[in-house]
């Protein structure tokens, strides 16, 4: 597959607005970027765990535990002159591999200022490796790498033993993940056709009294059936598993290939496997088929996509494998048991809750409120809703968009809960759904959320040092006075943005509030126009007494290197509250402008 036209601006544009955000070159950025892309791990978990420019650490660019896949990650990251062009030299990865068995053994480790890093990483990689997890060798690679090079290099890994895989993301694999992120349609109305092992090998349940499960049925499909099934429809099969289908590892399916490379295999593949769980509108059983209609599988995404690799060692008949097919019914109860299904029968849940609750009424009438603001903005309620649109359609909404998690997440923090809105974020669709989507609130006061975030997140960039140094010069001081490489306080709280921003729209809020009182529909409406204008007296006030706030929260703080672990405690809000009343105290309200 071609790289696409614009891929190559836009993968610049997102490592050096990622620099930019950290105050950080572009090299450094790279990897954390991308440990953040595929991975869909926060920006500031992959920034702290993610580092390409320091000496003495063998080739260790950041490491990543995926406990629920079973999975540890050692990372060596290249960004090259040219992303889309440069190749990279033969021979300079290997040094992934020689740090991956210093790891192994860690009195081989020498002395050096990144001995304990290195330490750090062994004591976890044998802990995970203890759990039964595999080690996948990946290199992040912002260029190109010839096929020999590429083999002699995942030969090596395969060399290395049974749990250890070679996983090479270049610049090509980056822009078909990008392509998976596009909207990609399910089977609506389509019949897709699974043969069975048997003519007679399927059991059709009665028993079931779930709300939203019209039927359900047990199935030995015919392996080779499923494969064909995942050639010919790809990612439609999978649709809110798509990214998951895609970002797969080697080492994942190769038990499984393995397991399908002999005779033996083929026969037990039905007792090794835990098979499939397929969700449907419909289903029947036909002249020895499985009859599906938008069958999406929810569980079983490795099984189905090593099938279809192992198409060419498969023929029609050699291998069984296990299958419930379940059909939900189309309302907001099918919905609910469709959430409850994926969330039981798979770990990694590669279906979103965000994605199963786009259609809800909750949703919807979020959607057409945010449409009819004075300014209207189009509320992106299902993955990929924007891109879909016409340029006219888009035009009406001058490019003015917001996505139900950017809402939900912004309004939990402005209702004083920042460490929830980062930490459960998933649960925003699920047990705080009624807190986080209150069709009762306005929509322009959980667009002046949104906004507050906007405006927390741009004054952390690198580009925007010096306005929030106007505002509150103090975090221009070094954490260390008497150290010369010491960071300042801007860039140490920095490398905890995301944290910062949301107790920034917490503390921005009770400002606003000590100042204007409750802020219902009108009062957001006017403070949203006043907050537009940076030069804006309310604009100044507000961001000059919250990150003042922060700031002396953080120069209290006795171990500057827990910034990011006390930010996530809930009690810490609290703390942050009664400091800003002790900067408010100083202040005259009258000294700001009225509303009106």
């Amino acid at each position: 597959m071609a790289i696409a036209p614009d891929f190559s601006e836009w993968f610049i544009r997102q490592v050096t607005n990622f620099a930019d955000d950290y105050g950080c070159e572009p090299e450094r950025a790279f990897p954390a970027w991308a440990l953040k892309f595929i991975h869909d791990t926060e920006a500031d978990f992959a920034y702290n765990q993610t580092d390409t420019l320091s000496q003495g650490d063998a080739g260790l660019d950041g490491w990543y535990y995926d406990k629920e896949g079973a999975v540890f990650h050692l990372i060596q990251a290249k960004f090259l002159k040219d992303p889309i062009e440069s190749t990279i030299q033969p021979g300079s990865i290997d040094s992934l591999i020689k740090v991956t068995q210093y790891l192994m053994n860690p009195d081989a480790i020498s002395a050096g200022p990144h001995k304990d890093k290195l330490l750090d990483a062994s004591i976890k990689l044998k802990e995970a490796i203890a759990n039964g997890a595999s080690v996948s060798l990946d290199v992040y690679l912002a260029g190109k790498i010839t096929d020999q090079s590429k083999n002699i290099f995942e030969s090596a890994v395969e060399a290395m033993g049974d749990e250890y895989s070679a996983t090479i993301y270049d610049t090509q694999k980056f822009n078909d993940l990008k392509l998976s992120d596009d909207p990609i349609s399910n089977l609506a109305n389509e019949k897709v056709i699974f043969k069975l092992s048997r003519a007679s090998s399927f059991y059709e349940s009665s028993e079931e009294n779930i709300p939203g499960v019209e039927k359900s049925a047990v199935a030995t499909l015919d392996g080779r059936s499923v494969g064909d099934a995942v050639a010919k429809w790809n990612a439609r099969l999978f649709h809110g598993n798509v990214r998951y289908y895609l970002r797969r590892t080697n080492r994942i399916n190769k038990e499984m290939l393995n397991t399908l490379s002999t005779d033996e295999g083929k026969k037990s593949f039905w007792l090794f496997n835990n098979g499939l769980t397929v969700v449907a509108d419909s289903f029947e059983f036909s002249n020895g088929n499985l009859e599906a209609i938008n069958p999406q599988i929810v569980n079983g995404a490795q099984t189905s996509s090593v099938l279809q690799e192992s198409r060419a060692k498969v023929a029609e008949g050699e291998v069984a494998v296990q299958c419930r097919v379940i059909a939900i019914s189309d309302n907001a109860e099918g919905i609910n048991a469709l959430n409850r299904i994926s969330s039981y029968t798979n770990s990694q849940s590669p279906v979103k809750i965000s994605d199963l609750q786009s259609n809800s009424k909750r949703q919807k009438t979020l959607q057409s409120a945010f449409g009819m603001l004075p300014m209207p903005v189009f509320y992106e309620r299902r993955r990929g809703e924007w891109k879909s649109l016409s340029s006219a359609v888009k035009a009406q909404f001058a490019n003015r968009l917001v996505t139900k998690e950017q809402v939900g997440q912004h309004y939990l923090a402005y209702l004083g809960r920042p460490a929830e809105s980062v930490a459960k974020k998933e649960e925003i669709f699920g047990d705080l759904e009624e807190v986080a989507f209150n069709t009762e609130i306005s929509a322009q006061v959980y667009m002046l959320a949104h906004e507050l975030f906007e405006q927390a997140d741009y004054l952390l960039k690198k580009s925007s040092s010096e306005e929030l140094i106007a505002l509150v010069p103090g975090l221009a001081h070094k954490v260390i006075a008497a150290q010369d490489d010491s960071p300042t306080q801007l860039e140490a709280i920095r490398r905890a943005r995301g944290l910062i921003c949301v107790h920034a729209v917490a503390l921005a809020k009770e400002a606003l509030h000590w100042r204007y009182g409750a802020i219902g529909k009108a009062r957001a409406d006017s403070l949203r126009a006043h907050l537009h204008d940076m030069n804006h007296p309310i604009y100044k006030f507000v961001w000059k007494v919250c990150f003042r706030t922060l700031r002396n929260w953080f120069v209290s703080l006795n171990d500057k290197s827990a910034l990011k672990p006390s930010l996530q405690k809930p009690e810490t809000l609290a703390i942050l509250k009664a400091s800003l009343a002790d900067v408010l105290s100083d202040m005259d309200k009258k000294s700001l402008p009225n509303l009106e």
